[in-house]
């Protein structure tokens, strides 16, 4: 139970609440441990502090906001999905890189906000 219940949390499916108590995550809901990482990662795109097709200092950022390596495939699925990052093979090699469609992730970005609003 215990180990099924870790895979899910590795895979952003619930979360700890408390000590003991794990809750299932909504869909697109990121992981607690995650929104400081989001949240950083959003904030430097936007002011262009990681231009278009850069590779995202991903060890730096998993120390800074306290996501393990082994976590930074979960912490980045909302970023993929909004189109701010992609996964692929660049010349830094094998990683996390921002997409040069910025108007294309905004525009995703808007939407994901009017979509919250709507479900209130």
């Amino acid at each position: 139970m215990r180990a099924a219940l870790g895979a899910l949390e590795e895979a952003g499916e619930v979360a700890l609440r408390g000590r003991v108590h794990r809750y299932r995550l909504s869909p697109g809901e990121l992981h607690p441990e995650d929104i400081g990482f989001d949240r950083a990662v959003r904030k430097a795109i936007a002011s262009r502090q990681y231009a278009p097709g850069t590779a995202l200092p991903v060890g730096l950022l998993s120390r800074r906001h306290g996501v393990p390596p082994l976590r930074i495939a979960r912490a980045c699925r909302r970023l993929i999905a909004d189109r701010l990052v992609t996964r692929r093979t660049g010349h830094a090699g094998p990683g996390y890189y921002v997409t040069d469609s910025l108007s294309i992730a905004a525009q995703a970005a808007a939407t994901r906000k009017e979509e919250g609003k709507n479900r209130v």
